[in-house]
């Protein structure tokens, strides 16, 4: 119990990484024990894999949102122009046709 609550304490990283060595299943324990470097080192790559899908998924997610304001700044140019005038993303200049 004590244990418990300082698990907090302890940050995020690894109270997750305990988090996912509960849940995984009894093969998976004895194909690749914790207690051996290798199987300390997979779970490290497995996390970090995750990790990183996760980033680049809210980094999709972000780029998403930009897009859609850029749109609707396209939009409102378009309607204040009375033509076709466009925000390039890239290189942040707006081109009028």
């Amino acid at each position: 119990i004590a244990n418990r609550s300082a698990g907090p304490a302890r940050g995020w990283l690894a109270h997750y990484t305990a988090a996912q060595r509960h849940h995984c299943s009894s093969n998976a324990r004895r194909e690749r024990p914790n207690g051996t470097l290798a199987g300390r080192a997979t779970e490290a790559a497995l996390l970090e894999e995750r990790i990183l899908a996760q980033i680049s998924a809210s980094v999709r997610r972000s780029g998403a949102r930009a897009k859609g304001r850029i749109a609707s700044v396209n939009n409102a140019l378009t309607a204040k122009n009375d033509g076709p005038v466009q925000l390039n993303r890239d290189n942040d200049y707006i081109q009028m046709d």
